[in-house]
């Protein structure tokens, strides 16, 4: 992991010496397959690091005053060395705890296989009272359609929440309907459905911010629960070369569990915390809550833990059968609002707010209109703050104008897509 780490900045050097090349190296890498990633020299064949960087890249050949008394050699004996990766979009404490404390169901699944699976979790690994479980895709469910029905004849006394594939729906039965006091007569929440068949029974499906109705009824991670998550989803980054990541559902929960790990250097991943704003499928805090978080938000600062950062939601998620993603309407030229979260002018004040706080946003945009809209906000705030430069992101970004493309550009604006 460490020489993960070291070598970051190969994504950018090659045959690289400096003044400091004259001076001793603390560690030399050589007889290696160094893949640098720059074009002009793909392969490096040595790498000499001091302190936190890299003073030489190139071939065995290395200037003898690269190599001291104290300088650690390393014969990579031909292996192969790269810079570490980096994951611009994760969920460190969610997927850890999922993976780790729910019922982790298979890709390929049977109504039987479900109930079997969900009996022995029911053992092993329920929540208090309740069964959490995925990922579920309607797909596995006879006819495509995904019902409570299923899960009521076996487990009539036992809430179950499933997780839908994409995260932002679920399938859940009627004893959690009747905990969390969801029943015909409740009105959907704004930017959520709470699905209902044709005869007007529910089906057990709720989509997007309606899966809030029922989640915070469910006990969230221990704090033992929490660390062992966290610190698992920290050691599978390092099993595959994952130096760095921008976690996109930072909370206070997390953020205190990166800052300990670091102090007693088990910390080996630097992590970008965005902190969630007005997410409450994603997490149960008030806005009081984020706002104390953001104003204290310099006391999670380390080595390693970067928590400047906050995560907004502006629509769905582009998947079967729900297909919940903001697109954009070409006739009337506008978004389609009625699938975003928050109206353009509240974004617009949300991203200056944050750009003023020298705060980097990442927005989740999955369909095009929502992408248009971010873009807006950021262009807004560029145009009232022209001595920012704080690089704003759209997250996922599955679907994009091809106008937009271009203005992302002149914006200064990443696009990851994941």
């Amino acid at each position: 992991m460490e020489l993960f780490k070291l070598i970051n900045g190969l994504l950018l050097s090659f045959f690289f010496t400096s003044a400091s090349a004259m001076e001793p190296a603390d560690k030399l890498y050589t007889n290696g397959q160094i893949y640098t990633g720059n074009s002009n020299l793909p392969w490096a064949e040595a790498v000499a690091i001091s302190g936190k960087g890299i003073v030489y890249v190139g071939t065995h050949d290395v200037p003898k005053t690269l190599i001291g008394q104290d300088t650690i050699v390393v014969d990579l004996k031909q292996k192969m060395m790269m810079a570490g990766i980096h994951d611009a979009h994760t969920h460190l404490l969610l997927a850890g705890w999922l993976k780790n404390f729910s019922c982790v169901l298979p890709a390929k699944l049977s109504i039987d296989k479900l109930v079997d699976l969900l009996k022995i979790c029911k053992k092993e690994k329920s929540k208090g009272e309740w069964i959490v479980g995925g990922l579920i895709f309607a797909n596995q469910f006879p006819e495509g359609k995904p019902n409570r029905s299923f899960l009521d004849k076996y487990f009539p006394d036992t809430p179950i929440f499933l997780h839908e594939g994409s995260l932002h729906h679920a399938l859940v039965n009627s004893k959690a309907l009747e905990l969390a006091g969801v029943d015909k007569a409740t009105l959907n929440p704004f930017g959520g459905e709470i699905v209902k068949d044709s005869n007007g029974e529910l089906t057990g499906e709720l989509v997007e911010t309606a899966t809030a109705l029922v989640s915070k009824y469910i006990p969230g991670p221990t704090p033992e629960e929490a660390l062992f998550a966290i610190e698992w989803a920290v050691r599978k980054c390092a099993e595959f070369g994952i130096t760095s990541v921008q976690d996109a559902s930072g909370g206070m929960q997390m953020l205190s569990i990166l800052k300990e790990m670091d102090e007693r250097e088990a910390l080996t991943l630097n992590v970008s915390a965005h902190i969630m704003w007005r997410a409450p499928k994603f997490d149960n805090s008030s806005i009081m809550e984020v706002e104390n978080l953001l104003s204290n938000r310099k006391n999670f600062i380390s080595d390693h833990v970067n928590p400047n950062n906050i995560k907004m939601w502006i629509d769905g998620s582009p998947t079967p059968p729900y297909f919940t993603q903001a697109d954009f309407d070409d006739d009337s030229q506008t978004p389609e609002w009625d699938r975003i979260l928050f109206t353009q002018k509240e974004i617009n004040d949300s991203v200056l707010r944050f750009d003023k706080m020298d705060m980097k946003v990442k927005m989740h945009v999955a369909g095009a209109g929502a992408a248009n809209a971010a873009l807006n906000a950021i262009q807004n705030a560029r145009m009232k703050r022209a001595e920012s430069n704080t690089k704003h992101e759209l997250a996922h970004t599955n679907l994009i104008k091809e106008a937009d493309i271009e203005r992302a550009r002149e914006l200064n604006v990443v696009a990851e897509m994941s």
